[in-house]
């Protein structure tokens, strides 16, 4: 008789862990990417940071990348610097709204 509800006690155990480890597994949410990261945690951050002497160049303090402060270009000019093909900085932000809005929108399952 004691064997049978020792048993019968394992089986509930058993059950009941299996039951919480499987509650604990589909309620995790995945890891942030390292993009998701730098777009979404540092709100008061000042995000873009001038690197050339005329304002030109900056550098996205969130991401590490670099982008014009407006659209400018040397095409065909042998002044050229190699920087021509950056985005500007607004392109970059908008670009990022869209990454951060569909990274939430998959975690949300939309």
């Amino acid at each position: 008789m004691i064997e049978r509800i020792l048993r019968n006690g394992a089986v509930v155990l058993t059950v009941a862990l299996l039951s919480l480890l499987l509650v604990a597994c589909r309620n995790q949410t995945p890891p942030k990417s390292p993009m998701e990261i730098a777009l979404t945690e540092s709100p008061g951050a000042q995000r873009f940071v001038s690197i050339e002497s005329d304002g030109s160049v900056a550098l996205d303090t969130q991401t590490g990348r670099l982008c014009k402060t407006w659209e400018w270009n040397y095409p065909g000019e042998k002044m050229g610097t190699g920087l021509d093909g950056l985005r500007t900085c607004s392109k970059m932000l908008q670009n990022d709204a869209d990454v951060v809005e569909y990274i939430r929108n998959k975690r949300e399952g939309r």
